[in-house]
């Protein structure tokens, strides 16, 4: 009984060796000679427009709990004069 790697083997025989083109190691070098195109510039943009945009997602929730807390200080010193102003009449008319 014949064993499969043997019947593998017999049906490489007989055949010829890749060979390359004659003048494809002068393309290779060519084209390594040639500047490439700078593809830094291309990524950049959509890295500058996500940054851009969570740059702008961070101030506006800057602002808003800026607002949120000057707002909440206010109204707490308005509550906290409102006991002083009654108990004393004051502004009174």
């Amino acid at each position: 009984m014949e064993h499969w790697t043997d019947k593998t083997l017999e049906s490489v025989k007989g055949m010829q060796r890749a060979l390359p083109p004659e003048d494809a190691f002068g393309k290779i070098q060519a084209r390594l000679d040639k500047p490439s195109v700078q593809l830094e510039s291309v990524e950049k943009r959509p890295m500058m427009a996500a940054a851009a945009a969570i740059a702008l997602l961070i101030s506006c929730n800057l602002y808003v709990v800026a607002d949120y807390f000057s707002t909440n200080a206010q109204a707490q010193t308005e509550t906290q004069y409102e006991g002083i102003i009654s108990d004393y009449n004051l502004y009174a008319e």
